[in-house]
């Protein structure tokens, strides 16, 4: 085997490990499974026992194993944000709120900007939007044009909404 740290699989002590930085080896075979990739991008295998089959997260299986769990929290989270970087020195253990907000801070939400299901406006949008408003227009005239409310574009303008994008704009009229 590697010369990494390895560990037993709890609940699968005689069949499997993990390594610390994402591997598992299988003590049966004498070989190291391969990963798939599920639908929202995480590393993940299959174990086997009794015959019952069940596919587990690779980041889950090393924080268990090498991650120390203090404070009993339910969460993983990638600290650089790269779903296949599975080393324990790359993983937490976090409450879905710190999960959430890490995920924002990194800007690796799904649902943010455009890629919301129900947004209206694009990221393209926004700098138009106080481009708009410098020149003279309302909150309402502005909405009219984008077909939104006019508290939408006030959430714009007051960084309410849109954030990443307001900072960006906030840093590039600073710089």
């Amino acid at each position: 085997m590697k010369p990494w740290n390895w560990k037993p699989i709890r609940g699968y002590e005689d069949l499997y490990l993990i390594s610390d930085s994402g591997f598992v080896w299988s003590v049966a075979a004498k070989t190291i499974l391969k990963h798939t990739t599920n639908e929202k991008g995480y590393r993940r295998v299959t174990l086997s026992k009794n015959s019952e089959l069940k596919n587990i997260t690779v980041h889950r299986l090393v924080a268990r194993a090498f991650v120390e769990n203090l404070h009993f929290k339910k969460q993983v989270n990638h600290i650089d944000g790269d779903k296949k970087n599975n080393f324990k020195e790359n993983l937490e253990w976090v409450t879905p709120s710190e999960n959430v907000y890490h995920s924002y801070e990194k800007g690796l939400a799904s649902n943010q900007g455009s890629k919301h299901p129900r947004a209206k406006l694009t990221e393209e949008d926004i700098p138009k939007i106080f481009q708009l408003r410098d020149g003279g227009k309302t909150n309402l005239e502005i909405a009219e044009v984008f077909d939104v409310s006019r508290q939408a574009i006030s959430k714009v303008l007051n960084g309410r909404s849109w954030g990443h994008v307001f900072d960006k704009i906030s840093e590039e009229s600073l710089g």
